[in-house]
């Protein structure tokens, strides 16, 4: 077996896809001010030890990688629930633990009515932070990644805590060296 370098470039240009992130946005609102209005909408979410995050289709692989991240940076315990199953009692949490929860909803267009719809349901005493990416399908999955790189880091910030080099116990790092 040979390997090829394959420059991105040639992968993109093949792909007919763009290294600039901005234009995948089509005229939209630029990524940067998009991040802004994001930042602004969970500044109060990101401070509550716990975390329900609804996402819908487009963004399940943004919510999975928030998930990791603050689990392995102990930024705070994330309850994952798809918006469409979210009715099955994953609210119940709220109902008992809503003063220590925030609410985070990650959605795109085609999510819209249904996590508008679901958030005005709930009381107005609970933290909820509507994060509404303003597209669909690989387009909504690349902002959603991004704006969960921001996310993540005003956790970090919240608590004093660099989710990217976080405080690791010997036992973990011992773990984490296993040659297995």
């Amino acid at each position: 077996v040979r390997a090829v370098r394959v420059e991105p470039e040639v992968v993109l240009a093949r792909d007919n896809l763009s290294l600039d992130l901005d234009s995948l946005l089509r005229g939209g609102p630029s990524l940067n001010s998009l991040i802004e209005t994001f930042r602004q909408e969970w500044a109060e979410a990101v401070r509550p030890t716990h975390t329900l995050l609804l996402y819908g289709p487009d963004l399940q692989v943004a919510a999975l990688d928030i998930e990791s991240k603050y689990s392995e940076a102990a930024l705070g315990a994330v309850q994952l629930a798809d918006l469409r199953n979210f009715a099955h009692g994953r609210h119940n949490w709220l109902s008992r633990r809503g003063a220590d929860t925030a609410v985070v909803a990650l959605y795109t267009d085609r999510d819209r009515e249904l996590a508008e719809s679901t958030l005005s349901l709930l009381p107005p005493r609970f933290r909820v932070a509507r994060v509404h990416v303003p597209s669909e399908g690989a387009t909504a999955r690349i902002i959603g990644l991004v704006a969960g790189f921001y996310l993540v880091a005003d956790a970090g910030a919240a608590r004093r805590v660099d989710p990217g080099r976080p405080h690791v116990a010997m036992f973990g790092r011992r773990i984490y060296h296993l040659n297995a």
